[in-house]
């Protein structure tokens, strides 16, 4: 079955290079990743050197900054070399006179946007506003992929009003969902165990999330190397696969462990 982690972080000045994500990969049975670009860095260089070292392995989605003069042309020029999506939160705005030209500018160059936040209080914030809503309808044909299950994990208590409000914009067709390791939402067990989650007891966030979008626009994004400070890679697709066995058949299971990804990152930007 084809695996896509449609959520990894390589560098070779931070974190970490892309050789240890290939032997995560290996070990973890994924056969491809998008390498997505940190938030504050703006030079894509590295990524699409992975990319054009291991041919097919690897989509890009890059940043660029949007307070720059050159800002569109940047874009343009990275999505020359193969970044076929732009990291932007709901929020974000170009410099100058049009506030929505970065918007623009990806969406006449068939890119996607990678939807993120700073992890705090106020991550839900953005995704919730009408004014992310009027994005969303602005640019029907652009891809919005929303990171990190909405950034439920700042939504912990019940009845999730956040979040449910985020899931609600499944009722549009262009916007998706990834599914993070379940150690992003759930703390670690102190002392440790093993295995350190109960898959009866955990937040249903993964359940709601699949009842909204669908197999069908739900993807797996495992955050490396940051998952290795919860549960560790190989564990995220290992925890992950167990508990989607519970809700999902076979066809259901290969669409959010890569077919969507697939199609999403890959066949439609010739990746």
């Amino acid at each position: 079955m084809l695996t896509v982690d449609t959520h990894c972080h390589v560098l070779d000045t931070w974190f970490e290079p892309v050789e240890v994500l290939l032997f995560q990969m290996g070990r973890a049975d994924v056969d491809k990743a998008v390498l997505v670009q940190l938030s504050t860095n703006y030079d894509n260089s590295y990524l699409v050197e992975c990319s054009d070292r291991f041919p097919g392995r690897f989509a890009i989605v890059g940043a660029v900054d949007t307070t720059a003069p050159d800002c569109l042309e940047r874009l343009e020029y990275w999505a020359g070399l193969g970044v076929i999506g732009v990291r932007l939160t709901p929020m974000q705005r170009s410099a100058g006179k049009d506030p929505l030209a970065v918007w623009k500018k990806a969406d006449s160059l068939g890119m996607l946007a990678d939807l993120w936040a700073l992890h705090g209080p106020d991550a839900m914030k953005g995704f919730v506003s009408d004014e992310f809503v009027g994005l969303v309808e602005r640019f029907p044909q652009m891809p919005f992929i929303i990171e990190h299950l909405g950034f439920v994990a700042n939504d912990p208590d019940p009845p999730f009003a956040d979040f449910k409000r985020i899931l609600a914009l499944s009722r549009y067709p262009h916007v998706f969902m990834k599914l993070p390791g379940i150690g992003e939402f759930v703390p670690k067990p102190v002392p440790h165990r093993s295995p350190p989650f109960d898959l009866d007891a955990i937040p249903p966030f993964i359940d709601m999330a699949l009842d909204a979008f669908g197999p069908d626009r739900v993807m797996v994004g495992s955050d490396h190397p940051r998952c290795s400070d919860w549960e560790g890679y190989s564990n995220v697709f290992g925890y992950l696969r167990e508990y989607l066995e519970r809700l999902l058949n076979a066809d259901e299971m290969a669409s959010v462990l890569g077919a969507t990804a697939e199609r999403i990152y890959f066949a439609n930007h010739g990746g």
